[in-house]
């Protein structure tokens, strides 16, 4: 290894070890204090209450058919003239394998594959 890849890794375990005595917020006012382009990396419970996730209302909720109430993401790109929520919910299970069959050609054979247990 070259005296200057020594160098950086030595300073690179210098600057975690100091790092890692700082909580979240110290960290965070401290490089920015210095101008250091940084973010906190949430928990996932502390996804749905960042003020960030909250304002871009980032999630919605809504009610599934069959699991009931769900909080889940919109679409990532948003623009003025497209729809703004998801398109519904998730399929349950084989919801539609009967149209996708049929789809593929194979709509006459649909009550066999059931059968033969190719198709739940």
């Amino acid at each position: 290894m070259g005296n200057l890849a020594a160098l950086a890794k030595l300073l690179t375990a210098d600057l975690a070890q100091a790092i890692g005595k700082l909580g979240k917020e110290e960290a965070l006012a401290r490089f920015a204090a210095e101008d250091v382009p940084c973010g906190l990396v949430r928990e996932l419970s502390e996804l749905h209450f960042d003020a960030q996730i909250v304002t871009n209302q980032t999630f919605v909720e809504r009610e599934h058919p069959i699991c009931g109430r769900l909080r889940e993401p919109r679409p990532p790109a948003r623009f003025g003239a497209g729809p703004l929520e998801p398109a519904g919910p998730a399929p349950a299970l084989g919801q539609h394998s009967d149209e996708i069959l049929r789809e593929l050609g194979a709509g006459d054979r649909i009550a066999q594959l059931r059968a033969q247990g190719v198709v739940g």
